[in-house]
């Protein structure tokens, strides 16, 4: 990275997100990011529609009692005590951020891709990288809308 030393400009990147608000580990990324003076946000591509906790339809009958009283007991006991998953609100670091609301189109199996318009505004903002922490599974142009792609987690 010698072209950071010798003062050329930071890294620049996006982060497709779901709002403003992180699993810490996540928020964690993004602030080392943040601190480390080689690279600076320039966008926030935020889902459209974004659902949480949402899995896959049930099975009928006890597979499907067994699968909520699973989700229960994940999202009521396990998931809060967790300190990775717990809540961090970075609208103090990327509120003043443009934000770009996306809806990624799904086509049966395959990836879900952006709308051309969607994708041409994320490239006019002359991004190095972009970090993938919404959409799910990613294809087509978007992937390459940055210099140096999509990094998902």
């Amino acid at each position: 990275m010698s072209c950071i030393r010798d003062g050329a400009r930071k890294l620049r990147f996006a982060v497709m997100c779901g709002g403003a608000s992180f699993p810490a580990w996540q928020a964690q990324c993004i602030r080392h990011l943040l601190t480390s003076s080689v690279a600076e946000p320039v966008l926030l591509v935020v889902a459209a529609g974004t659902t949480v906790g949402r899995g896959e339809p049930l099975a009928a009958g006890w597979g499907a009692f067994a699968g909520v009283v699973y989700r229960l007991y994940d999202a009521r006991w396990v998931r809060p005590r967790l300190q990775a998953l717990r809540p961090v609100n970075l609208t103090r670091e990327l509120g003043a951020l443009p934000v770009i609301t996306c809806f990624a189109l799904q086509h049966g199996p395959d990836p879900a891709a952006f709308r051309e318009e969607d994708i041409a505004t994320i490239r006019g903002h002359d991004l190095d990288f972009i970090l993938q922490f919404a959409f799910g599974e990613i294809g087509g142009d978007i992937l390459t809308a940055a210099r140096f792609g999509v990094w998902t987690y």
